[in-house]
């Protein structure tokens, strides 16, 4: 009976702490999140032969954060797009992570209120994109 209880205690505090974890994370996902617009070199685009967007989008947020972003099931990702509190902030580090083209961002979009009229759409894409 007593190993029982010690492996249940084990196994709350293990719960405890990820949710605290996920909690911190989130964190960083309400805050105002900050990113810029970088510019591929047309030479390195040249020479890896790979057709990407010369523009693209790095989220200025810690790397752990990145890191432990990159590792969230594709569901939660979806839910966290689909969050009010986390949506702006899930749509830049999915731009930064699948190097998304840029070009509305150096151009037209520099807040979430600017980017809320396509919220819909880009919700759908990342959807197709994630599946």
């Amino acid at each position: 009976m007593k190993i029982k209880l010690l492996i249940f205690s084990i196994i709350m505090i293990f719960n405890i702490s990820c949710v605290i974890s996920q909690i911190k994370e989130k964190y960083f996902l309400l805050s105002d999140t900050k990113f810029e617009v970088l510019r591929h070199s047309t030479l390195i685009l040249k020479s890896i032969n790979k057709n990407r967007s010369a523009l693209y989008l790095k989220v200025v947020l810690p790397q752990n954060v990145k890191k432990n972003f990159s590792k969230l099931s594709k569901a939660t990702v979806l839910q966290l797009l689909t969050d009010t509190a986390t949506d702006w902030a899930t749509n830049l580090l999915l731009y930064d992570k699948y190097e998304r083209d840029a070009f509305l961002f150096s151009t037209v979009i520099k807040s979430r209120k600017e980017w809320l009229p396509i919220k819909k759409s880009e919700i759908d894409y990342w959807k197709r994109k994630l599946k």
